[in-house]
């Protein structure tokens, strides 16, 4: 449905997107993720027409709107402030988009996405008048309002609490699959891009480091960068074993790997990580966090490499441990000098 070939932006000659690929199929609902500056904004400003590519051609259902008017690509936008017209009710505001409908079909439409988002009776009232959970959902309802194949969400829920970003994903998300409408969304908020998409991009400084479904973004990342983007973790040095296991300061661990190197790095993440009471210790234990059901514990390998693990008890500080692999297999990367 849409596509991005080798798009590049720059600002004052400067590379802010650079030889950017992607594709997003009917109806999915994709995340671009990454730190501030790292581009994600100009992309999904690029794909509503706000930004004109130097190079690469955007292909929207088989047409190329590269030098399309913003107004003229069908595709819906959420902005950051949800950008509601204060002058304007909260039907006005649905409504905005719906001047060439008829009276009739225009009015059955606000009521129909006013029921939708569950707030049937606030279509009188004025947006100071709404919460910021019911602001952002009267936001998406009038970008949904002209039917667009395509929606585009900036950060929607950066404004939000906790609690309230995490409920809102997933109500969002199941609004845009009754709606079967494609989107495209950017956050800094790895929890968020998980809840809300089908497939996630991580950038990094203008470039698509991967674009994979979720679950293999966190269990499979192909670089560093990725991985510990997505959670906490430690990368550990290790050596490959003639069987193409790699030996590290925790043990021997299985991963995938290739002969096209000696030396790698494993990613191990907290919850990889259990203690091993018929091990040889490993690491010293320096401190730890109470997280509630378990401790987050920070060792230090005898390797003096620093390293995270979960820990159901928490042994005195000092303690020595033996750790072992849970049934997880985690990423190796090779170890470039």
């Amino acid at each position: 449905m849409l596509t991005l070939d080798r798009i590049t932006v720059a600002f004052d000659n400067r590379p802010v997107v650079e030889q950017f690929d992607f594709h997003l199929a009917a109806g999915e609902t994709a995340c671009l993720l990454g730190p501030s500056g790292c581009g994600k904004t100009t992309v999904l400003r690029t794909i509503a027409g706000f930004e004109t590519p130097q190079n690469g051609r955007i292909g929207l259902n088989g047409q190329d709107i590269t030098a399309t008017a913003p107004h003229k690509r069908g595709i819906g936008m959420v902005f950051q402030d949800y950008a509601l017209f204060p002058h304007l009710t909260v039907a006005g505001n649905i409504a905005f988009g719906l001047q060439h409908w008829d009276k009739a079909s225009r009015q059955a439409r606000v009521a129909e996405l006013l029921n939708l988002i569950g707030l049937p009776q606030t279509a009188a009232r004025y947006p100071h008048q709404l919460s910021g959970g019911q602001q952002q959902r009267i936001a998406l309802a009038r970008a949904l309002a002209p039917k667009p194949g395509l929606i585009l969400l900036d950060e929607p829920f950066s404004n939000l609490d906790s609690d309230l970003r995490s409920r809102l994903a997933k109500e969002v998300r199941q609004l845009l699959k009754q709606q079967q409408t494609a989107a495209v969304m950017v956050t800094h908020d790895p929890q968020e891009a998980f809840a809300m998409a089908d497939r996630v991009g991580i950038m990094r400084q203008g470039r698509l480091l991967q674009y994979d479904t979720p679950q293999t973004l966190y269990r499979r990342p192909t670089s560093p960068e990725t991985a510990a983007f997505l959670g906490n973790g430690s990368l550990i040095d290790a050596v490959r074993n003639p069987d193409g296991s790699l030996q590290c300061a925790v043990g021997r661990i299985d991963c995938e790997t290739d002969g096209s190197t000696t030396h790698w790095q494993i990613f191990l993440r907290p919850e990889d990580l259990c203690p091993n009471p018929d091990g040889q210790p490993c690491a010293t234990l320096l401190d730890a966090d109470f997280q509630g059901s378990r401790y987050l514990a920070r060792l230090q390998l005898d390797s003096g490499e620093p390293l995270l693990a979960e820990l159901e008890e928490l042994p005195p500080v000092g303690s020595r441990i033996a750790l072992c692999l849970r049934h997880n297999r985690p990423a190796a990367f090779p170890r470039h000098a």
